[in-house]
């Protein structure tokens, strides 16, 4: 059973964002079968340019049920059933976050149909529902309104059925028991779907126990499976017939399984991850003549160790820029070359130098978000501005039993960590920041 899911909201975080509107339709795989549709009180105002957008209104949801009212309701009708939707995350994800938050665990097998879209349909100019929908004469009538646009993406996922014609992510999901493997002698179907289909990190050893392959993933299975599907390069060769065992981790965090792929790859320089990790850091800035209190914004390799990294050289120029100018530090540029640049900083008022550990962060907190289960939550300390550790904790541990005692695992010092959490935050991809208690 497919149960096809399209929600409006009051934004596009499900940590700050609630929802406004859900419309589902249980599809059997040849027909509907049976529809819910609700407008939701988010208990919280709805920004002017999302109400104009999706026509929904405080006045609209102001007598409607709250999502903790219906549910139970919406727990049952999505029971024992694959999850559909177009861009399907972004549902799956406030869905989860709104269950989370009454105390309940949803975890459902994810189909997208965007995805399945660019297969079935290959060549198209857009695959938004919109104009996906008007290439394949599709009625969608009222967009942004939930009903509409989930009966147009089950009328999509009817088109893509009936094509019968994906490989791969297709018969995955639909559960095909024919997929088979071009070149691991040692990983099979049976020990990958042994593996939670859950937000972690899983990495791929060789017979010598090295780590050849990290990656991070909203949904390991579907991720090892690509990553093992196809044998399209040498490349691929090679990695399919290095591959011994996986190891995984359950993160429930997206934050936190950022990090982790990100302190492996830096730690490990797995063979076959292409890059460093997904959030590219190209550039850093090091302390060259401390002597002088110059330092330098430049690009660097890996193997390098910059006390700060960004992902571009402008990046890392607005950051410098900024800091200073909080701390009422004057900033002197005295080299440049192409993509390097020396600087020196200076008291505002005369010419006194200052150590470049001035104009970095120090501040100590810990990054509340998402834990492994709907009991636990995951604790990310960043001490004194560097990223430190990680743990997990129980949902109704009180914040002020939070300290650095309580760091269960230590990461090594890498400044990219600090990039990684930094772009987090300045997204608000993460449920709250607490101040720690020595």
């Amino acid at each position: 059973m497919y149960c096809i899911v399209d929600i409006e909201t009051t934004g596009g975080s499900n940590k700050s964002g609630r929802i406004t509107e859900i419309a589902a339709f249980l599809h059997d795989g040849a027909k509907c079968v049976d529809k819910f549709v609700s407008l939701v009180n988010p208990r919280q105002p709805i920004p002017p340019f999302v109400a104009n957008l999706t026509g929904i209104s405080n006045e609209m949801v102001a007598e409607a049920p709250s999502f903790e009212d219906l549910a139970e309701e919406i727990y049952r009708f999505m029971a024992n059933s694959i999850f559909v939707g177009h861009n399907v995350n972004f549902d799956y994800g406030f869905l989860r976050e709104e269950f989370r938050r009454v105390g309940l665990e949803f975890r459902r097998k994810k189909l997208c149909t965007v995805q399945l879209s660019r297969n079935t349909f290959p060549g198209l100019p857009s695959y938004s529902l919109g104009k996906i929908s008007r290439e394949l004469d599709i009625s969608h009538e009222d967009h942004h309104r939930a009903e509409s646009d989930a009966r147009a993406t089950m009328l999509l996922f009817e088109r893509i059925v009936e094509k019968q014609s994906l490989h791969g992510l297709f018969d995955v999901n639909f559960g095909s028991t024919e997929l088979t493997f071009t070149g691991s002698e040692f990983i099979n179907r049976e020990i990958i779907d042994s593996i939670p289909d859950e937000c972690g990190v899983f990495s791929v050893l060789d017979r010598d126990d090295r780590t050849i392959f990290v990656k991070r993933s909203s949904e390991l299975v579907n991720t090892i499976y690509d990553k093992f599907r196809a044998a399209e390069t040498q490349t691929d060769r090679s990695f399919l017939e290095k591959a011994y065992r996986i190891d995984f981790q359950l993160t429930g965090s997206p934050l936190l399984a950022q990090l982790i792929e990100a302190h492996e790859v830096l730690e490990r320089a797995p063979k076959f991850n292409q890059g460093r990790f997904s959030i590219k850091s190209q550039f850093g800035i090091f302390q060259d003549d401390a002597e002088r209190g110059t330092f330098h914004l430049r690009r660097y390799q890996l193997g390098e160790s910059p006390v700060a990294a960004f992902a571009n050289f402008f990046e890392g120029l607005d950051f410098i820029k900024n800091q200073s100018e909080q701390k009422d530090l004057r900033l002197v540029e005295t080299f440049r070359k192409r993509w390097k640049t020396e600087f020196a900083l200076l008291n505002k008022f005369s010419d006194n130098t200052f150590a470049l550990a001035s104009l970095l962060p120090s501040d100590s907190y810990i990054l509340i978000d998402e834990g492994v289960d709907v009991d636990h939550r995951s604790l990310i300390y960043v001490i004194e501005g560097h990223v430190k550790g990680y743990s997990q904790a129980r949902k109704d541990d009180p914040f002020d039993m939070f300290d650095i005692e309580g760091m269960e695992h230590l990461f090594q010092p890498h400044a990219e960590l600090a990039l990684v959490v930094r772009q987090f935050m300045a997204k608000g991809k993460f449920e709250k920041k607490v101040g720690i208690l020595n």
